[in-house]
């Protein structure tokens, strides 16, 4: 079971602006790679695919079709395995 702080480490006023982005970045992939929720994703068409090559093993919705896709780094393949 994951146990999360009830609430999230804060730096000092007087931290720098670059420490508090990482600070930030750091919450935020945290959150992502622990969610306590189910996560939204991002809706393209099957027409409308972004380049599978910018987006390694990330998934994607596709609307048209009610499915969800996944990239390998080269093509955009449908959850059972099949190519788009």
């Amino acid at each position: 079971m994951v146990t999360r702080a009830s609430k999230p480490a804060t730096l000092d006023s007087t931290a720098p602006d670059w420490a508090k982005r990482f600070a930030a970045s750091l919450e935020e992939g945290y959150v992502q790679a622990s969610p306590t929720r189910p996560q939204l994703l991002a809706r393209f068409t099957s027409s409308d695919l972004p380049n599978a090559a910018d987006w390694p093993y990330c998934i994607i919705a596709l609307t048209d079709t009610n499915t969800v896709a996944m990239s390998t780094g080269t093509q955009w393949v449908r959850a059972d395995g099949s190519a788009l």
